[in-house]
């Protein structure tokens, strides 16, 4: 594993499995609101057994202490994450992204359409008017536990995990403990991710995106209602749906090892 900052907004990023980038594309991963790369458990280590695979923390969080700007908006991120294959001298990557990290993804395959071999997005959403892109036990949830922490991390785990183990929970749970130690929380960064994020919604720029999409769903979403992929699925060409019914909002702590079989799959048949 190799680690770096970008020179123009101090993005800390880091890659694994770099040997292979001269022969393969790249898988970026991106993490969603309030989150930093220690939050993926080590599933970009799964990732990188088969790929090179790059892992950043969005602006303003985690180790890219450089201040967000609250005018910021998820062309900005998009921006940041191709800062991040310059760095890497990547000419191209798939992009896999939770949440809002799919909102980047999507906005990166519209802005720069030459750099994007494939996107995925999970549990993400768009502004539109048929539907709520949050619930609102989950608004609640994650405003008290997520952005100002709140007293414990354990609401902010049933909300976004359906997990009913509890020898994960216990081990998730000190995961998260050790994270929010180590960085303590941005609430203005985080704030600014989510003024970002109210503000994506589809566009007509939309029907002129070519890389093939995959729409990810967790049936156990309590955060993102499901109806949310849905609608992504159906604005989005060359995208298709896959529906994992019981895995939560952080699908991959749910189902890591099913989504990385589905993606393989669909990676393979691009």
């Amino acid at each position: 594993m190799q680690e770096a900052i970008t020179k123009k907004n101090k993005i800390y990023t880091a890659i694994y499995n770099e040997s292979a980038l001269s022969e393969q594309t790249p898988v970026v991963l991106i993490r969603g609101l309030g989150r930093v790369i220690e939050h993926w458990h080590g599933f970009e280590e799964k990732v990188a057994a088969g790929h090179p695979a790059i892992v950043f923390d969005n602006k303003g969080m985690g180790r890219s202490t450089e201040s967000l700007d609250l005018s910021a908006t998820i062309s900005d991120f998009a921006e940041h994450l191709i800062e991040v294959l310059d760095h890497w001298k990547a000419d191209k990557a798939h992009l896999v992204g939770i949440s809002l990290g799919g909102m980047i993804a999507i906005e990166t395959a519209k802005l720069f359409p030459k750099r994007v071999s494939s996107f995925c997005a999970i549990n993400s959403s768009a502004n539109f008017r048929a539907g709520m892109r949050l619930s609102l036990s989950g608004i609640y949830v994650f405003t008290k536990h997520g952005v100002t922490r709140g007293n414990s991390d354990e609401a902010l785990f049933d909300a976004m995990v359906a997990s009913n183990s509890p020898e994960e929970k216990r081990q998730y749970l000190k995961e998260w403990s050790l994270i929010s130690d180590k960085y303590g929380l941005n609430g203005y960064s985080t704030f600014c991710q989510l003024k970002a994020a109210l503000f994506f919604g589809a566009s007509k720029s939309w029907e002129r995106i070519e890389a093939p999409g995959l729409i990810v769903v967790g049936g156990k979403d309590r955060l993102v209602p499901p109806g949310n992929s849905n609608y992504l699925a159906r604005k989005l060409p060359n995208a298709e749906l896959l529906r994992i019914p019981y895995a939560g909002h952080e699908l991959l702590m749910d189902a890591g090892d099913e989504f990385l079989k589905h993606y393989s799959e669909f990676l393979r048949a691009i």
